[in-house]
Order: structure tokens, then sequence, then C-alpha cells
């Protein structure tokens, strides 16, 4: 009796809703987010890279993906890295090519230090111990310290972006034989991620495609 007692007591604690659980998050949160799938998580964007996205960014998951950044429960980065993995495997995409590597979107060192982890990183993080990719997570650098993209319309997103990524440390690690697939968040107009590709196009890099958990895109409305 007493050892459940303590089982109990000591069982951390979910980060989205406080209730005790043995996971990472608890098994009624989870379901909130799993409702919030995409059907289809392959979307067509008409660029020169595939997307992939797990959800779209309204609801639960704005506001896990708000506790994760924010609150700084890094532990919801695992979760979303698992789940991200599994549908990408579920889906057999690229499953038989591993000459991929994974890319996070980088922060800015001050962002970093600030928020303590960068969250496109721990997602890529989890996202590859699962499917067994390369993982560079400084093969790009952050060296402009952009504002946040939210209330910004597309043309002051662009400009807020415009050369603030440069090849990071992790470039003498990168395999030629490999293609890049870019890891984000959230995605949005594209142009944080249009930005990266230009910087690894120009070191020759080929970048195949984005991953992201959430977008924002009125395109995908009707995947659901």
């Amino acid at each position: 009796m007493l050892e459940n007692f303590l089982s109990f007591i000591f069982k951390p604690l979910c980060p989205l809703c406080q209730r005790h659980t043995h996971h990472i998050i608890c098994e009624y949160c989870e379901k909130k987010l799993l409702s919030c799938k995409l059907s289809n998580p392959q979307i067509s964007i008409n660029q020169n890279y595939f997307l992939f996205v797990w959800a779209k960014y309204d609801n639960y998951i704005k506001r896990a993906i708000f506790i994760f950044k924010y609150d700084k429960a890094k532990q919801i980065g695992d979760f979303f890295g698992q789940i991200l993995a599994k549908e990408w495997l579920k889906y057999n995409h690229l499953t038989n090519n591993k000459n991929i590597t994974i890319v996070p979107i980088p922060l800015h060192n001050e962002k970093q230090k600030e928020r303590g982890f960068n969250q496109s990183q721990l997602i890529a993080n989890s996202f590859c111990q699962i499917t067994g990719y390369q993982h560079l997570p400084n093969l790009l650098a952050r060296v402009k310290n952009t504002d946040a993209m939210f209330g910004l319309n597309v043309m002051e997103r662009q400009t807020n972006i415009t050369q603030a990524f440069s090849v990071g440390k992790d470039y003498s690690k990168f395999n030629r034989q490999h293609s890049v697939v870019i890891l984000d968040d959230i995605y949005t107009t594209g142009a944080t991620v249009r930005e990266a590709i230009k910087v690894l196009n120009i070191l020759e890099i080929n970048v195949i495609g984005v991953i992201a958990i959430a977008s924002s895109l009125q395109s995908i409305d009707n995947e659901k």
C-alpha cells in the first residue's frame, strides 16, 4: 500500500496538464494531441522540396508547442520526435534511403542561451534515434538574431530572415553522399526554410525535403 502511494506521489507530472504520469505526457494529453494528426502528412507545396507535416498548427498542438518552447518543457521534444518518426516510417517515406542527414533549424546563440535549448534540435535528436538517420545539429548556424515571426506579414518575414544563416561547425562532418532534410517545429510561409536551403545550396549540399510538427498553411485544412 505504501509503495503504491509513494509510486503515485513521485511519478512525474505531465507538462501539459500536471497530472501524474509514467510517460512523457499523460494518456489524456497524448490522445488530445494524436487527434490533431493529419490523415495525410505529405503536403504538396509546389516547391523544390517535399514537405512532411504531422499536424495543423492550431488547438492543442499550438498550446503544446508553446509550453514546450516557453515553459522549458524539454521532454515534449522527445514526444514530438517519436511521433514524427513513427508517422514517417508508417508512410515508408525514404525509409530505404539511409543516406539522409537531418538538419534542424538553428537558434541564434543569444536566443538559445535565453531559452536553454533549441526546440528543433531536441525533436531532431529523438527523430534520428528512431529512424537511424545522421543528425548534424550544427550544419547551419544562425548569425542574425531575428525577431519573432508571429504577427509579421510575408514581406516582413522575408526581410527578417534574410541572411540569417551561415555554415556551421558540423560542416566538416557532413557526408557528401548524403542529402539533407531540414527539420523545424512549425512551417508557416517557408521563408525560414528557403533561406536555410539557399546557404546549403551554395555549399552544393542537396536539400530534398522539410519535416515539421505542424503547419499553419491553409492548404492543409482539407488534409485532416
